[in-house]
This record gives structure tokens, sequence and C-alpha cells, in this order.
């Protein structure tokens, strides 16, 4: 990943900045996800309305900016449901499921209410960071 920056200095000891942080715009983030081993995605501030009665989730999905946009991971406001007392939701995931991806955005759809209550994530930030790799 890229330069470290002082930034959400955090317990487990990585830092969340501007070169980790996703947006809903292409970002090339420096290195194929393919050759990372374990890649963390990181959702912090999240403010999460769990869907209900009938109601769908919310989704933040990760997308290939360079392949039409295809989603290659999702987060949905029910995942939100396992935030710490902080709001931060950590993912662990397979770098090798990701290979030849390295620019990459992120999009925001409100679930539906559908006869009950949408599901709804708001305030929140992305981030990904490199949690140990290959070479």
């Amino acid at each position: 990943m890229g330069a470290r920056a002082n930034a959400y200095p955090c317990t487990e000891g990585f830092y969340l900045d501007a070169n980790t942080k996703l947006e809903t715009t292409a970002k090339d983030i420096g290195i194929d996800l393919g050759t990372i081993k374990t890649i963390r995605f990181i959702v912090l501030d999240a403010t999460v309305v769990q869907a209900a009665g009938g109601g769908t989730d919310a989704t933040i999905e990760l997308k290939d900016a360079d392949d039409s946009d295809a989603v290659f991971y999702t987060i949905t406001s029910s995942d939100l449901a396992n935030v710490d007392e902080n709001g931060v939701y950590l993912a662990h995931v397979r770098g090798a499921l990701f290979e030849g991806i390295r620019n990459v955005k992120y999009t925001y759809t409100a679930g539906t209410a559908g006869g009950g209550t949408a599901g709804a994530i708001s305030g929140f930030s992305v981030y990904i960071d490199s949690v140990e790799n290959v070479g």
C-alpha cells in the first residue's frame, strides 16, 4: 500500500490515511490486491439502521474500476451490526481472490422499505489495508 501518514492511529498498529481511504471515484491503490496475502477492509464511524419487517439491507460495494465497475466485495448493513463500540467494522479476506485489481472505488445503495424498515448506513468512511504481504 502507499506510504503512511499521521492519521487514525489504531491499536493494532496500522494507520488509516488518504493513501488507504477509498472513495466513490476510482483510485489506484498502488498494488495488485492479488499480491497481498490478507487484506483488511475497514468501515469507520458508521451509523447503521438495520432492515426489518420486509425491508432490505443497505450495501457498500467495493468495485474494480478497470473492469466495468465489477463488484468484488460487498458489506451490508446486517454485516455492520457487528461494529465495535467505536463504530469500527473489520473484514479480513484473502488477496488471492482479487488478482488483477488495483483501481478501486465503492458505491453505496440504501435499502428499500418493502413494507418495513429500510437498511441504511451513514457517516462512514471505507479503508483498505494490507495485513500480510506475500512477498
